[in-house]
């Protein structure tokens, strides 16, 4: 397993210049370590803001596809010169793709920051993810549009069988309508995205990419499957330059149109937090061959039955199974 995307920061020179400071690069065998040091541009410090970030270093901060993934705070016990402030930054990126940091000044040998870069699925959902989760509430109930990925929740009746149909006219009995309320199970699927993606796709490790086209295939044939449930679809914030070229804008264009919805600016690149906290407040079924093994301690719910579903491609046909993750294992098809 690979990364394939370099871990780093981000520098601001005198000037004001920003720059983006790669201190794991591309392609690296995980896990890794690797450690980098920095000097403050001022004096008098008490604080200083880390960022770290996913991406590309050989384009500017600003294109899409590098991506903040958090901000930390570095704390000087005593305020400091800026050559008294240096510090050595290290970077601990795990195979489950959870960084790790820590800071240490070179002088003194003083830890001044260490800290896991916690996903917001873990200790709970952030401001961030919380306004996202309070929007995809308020839209329970809206009127559905048309839409090749249907992320946020929407309405269609049930289909009913011509031989039930308490008419001419095909609509259902009384008695035929409070069966099926009874019996159909209308939570919502919360789709893993980026994890479908990669179905039928060859690893990174050989030059695999994952594609979007067989997501939104996956989500078009959950549709005809499951026509009377909501369907939300995430997709880790590195997705848009994870696919081919061609497929860059495609996503770009469903992300703006709120389609998709991937973690918030300022959180972990990953979707598998946000994946989760949208299935535990929605109380909805997760679409996923993932086993998210670094957020089942939290959420034990997720080895319960029927909260989880695999999805498998099979000759041209989406088959959507009831599973249930092995305890602790990495994810089948996050490359």
């Amino acid at each position: 397993m690979v990364n394939s995307h370099a871990l780093g920061t981000v520098t601001t020179e005198r000037g004001g210049r920003r720059s983006f400071s790669t201190i794991i690069p591309r392609n690296q065998p995980l896990p890794q370590i690797r450690k980098k040091s920095y000097t403050p541009t001022k004096d008098n410090l008490a604080s200083l803001q880390v960022e770290a970030w996913e991406g590309d270093p050989d384009k500017p901060v600003d294109h899409p596809d590098n991506v903040r993934l958090t901000v930390l705070t570095l704390e000087y016990k005593r305020r400091c010169s800026a050559q008294d402030g240096t510090f050595e930054l290290d970077y601990t990126y795990t195979k489950e793709g959870l960084l790790e940091v820590k800071a240490t000044l070179v002088k003194t040998g003083e830890v001044v920051l260490n800290e896991p870069m916690s996903s917001f699925g873990t200790t709970g959902a952030s401001p961030e993810v919380e306004k996202e989760l309070a929007h995809l509430m308020s839209l329970r109930g809206a009127p559905h549009r048309s839409a090749p990925l249907p992320t946020h929740p929407h309405r269609t009746k049930p289909d009913v069988p011509p031989a039930q149909a308490g008419s001419k006219r095909g609509k259902a009995s009384p008695e035929v309508l409070a069966r099926l309320a009874a019996t159909a199970d209308n939570r919502p699927l919360v789709v893993d995205g980026s994890n479908l993606a990669w179905i039928s796709s060859a690893s990174r490790a050989a030059g695999g990419r994952p594609r979007f086209a067989i997501l939104e295939q996956g989500v078009a044939a959950l549709q005809r499957r499951y026509p009377n449930r909501d369907i939300h679809v995430v997709v880790d914030a590195t997705l848009r330059h994870d696919v081919a070229e061609e497929e860059r804008v495609a996503v770009q264009a469903a992300i703006d149109a709120r389609q998709v919805v991937q973690p918030p600016a300022g959180t972990e690149g990953r979707g598998d937090a946000l994946v989760v906290d949208i299935a535990h407040a929605v109380d909805g079924v997760i679409v996923s061959n993932d086993n998210f093994a670094p957020l089942q301690a939290s959420n034990p719910w997720l080895r319960t039955s029927g909260r989880m579903l695999g999805a498998t491609l099979s000759q041209g046909v989406w088959v959507f199974s009831s599973r249930i993750p092995p305890l602790n294992n990495i994810a089948r098809y996050k490359r």
